[in-house]
């Protein structure tokens, strides 16, 4: 997997607000995305995601990514939302939906009226979610939900509305689905949103097992000593620009420009026990 943007502008309304030149990120890699509350984190993966328009190039393997089509990009991003939703259906549900992005070659756009869809409460899910299509899960697409499941620890959850799930299950739920659509890229706008430790802990291993199997994710935090400790790279982002790009171990030798944008700097844990790498720093 290579992306590759060059001259990237992009933001609500006429006046573009988000400028990136060039950025090219490589397969197999955790990059997060930080800055202050409206520094364009999140009007940027809108853009890749194809939520905003823009002007400029995003290429996936050589691909121009206003070229493809709905279903082709989601062969090759998904993306995770920082506002989700809990609509009346349960978690194998919403899982079925990362599978249905991924339904050019399936047997989908069904009506659910023709009899293609499981029936009782999954059928039901479908047509409230789907609209007036429905899906047909074939055996491959049930064991990536299965591995998706397992790898972010809801497969207990599988029969429960969503509206019954706290916060940090939702979450999980729904980074679960994002798993499941199987991209080359994800895209994770604030993924450890309404976590306790011991899921944002859990978050950390999943991270590095999406990597080990070659999966790119880019992300945006707001823990920046979190972000330092999981990721390969971090971008600075101030007012739609990308300040500042490298390594967690190199950003932690530039203090005085993280201390003028963030108001903090960080530095490496010397605790054999500490739960991060890195800590914040004055």
């Amino acid at each position: 997997m290579n992306l590759h943007i060059q001259h990237l502008r992009t933001g609500y309304g006429e006046r573009p607000f988000v400028e990136v030149e060039d950025l090219e990120i490589g397969t197999g890699k955790i990059v997060s995305l930080i800055g202050e509350n409206g520094c364009g984190k999140s009007t940027f993966l809108k853009a890749l995601v194809g939520l905003l328009p823009y002007e400029g190039r995003i290429q996936m393997n050589g691909c121009e990514l206003s070229c493809l089509s709905t279903k082709e990009r989601a062969r090759l991003i998904s993306y995770l939302p920082q506002h989700l939703l809990a609509p009346e259906m349960d978690v194998s549900q919403l899982l079925a939906h990362g599978r249905y992005a991924r339904g050019g070659d399936l047997p989908y756009g069904r009506r659910a009226d023709q009899g293609h869809c499981k029936i009782g409460s999954f059928a039901q899910g479908c047509k409230e979610f789907f609209g007036e299509f429905a899906v047909r899960l074939r055996e491959e697409d049930r064991q990536i939900m299965t591995k998706a499941s397992e790898m972010t620890g809801i497969d207990a959850l599988q029969n429960t509305l969503l509206r019954k799930l706290s916060g940090g299950e939702r979450q999980l739920a729904y980074l679960a689905m994002t798993i499941a659509q199987d991209a080359d890229l994800l895209l994770l706008d604030e993924p450890a949103t309404y976590m306790d430790i011991r899921h944002r802990l859990r978050l950390g291993q999943i991270l590095q097992e999406l990597k080990a199997e070659g999966k790119t994710v880019l992300m945006t935090t707001h823990d920046i000593a979190e972000g330092f400790s999981v990721s390969d790279e971090m971008i600075v982002m101030q007012e739609g620009h990308f300040m500042i790009r490298g390594s967690p171990e190199d950003l932690c030798k530039e203090k005085e420009l993280l201390r003028k944008i963030l108001g903090i700097s960080l530095m490496k844990d010397p605790s054999e026990k500490a739960v991060f790498q890195y800590k914040l720093a004055r």
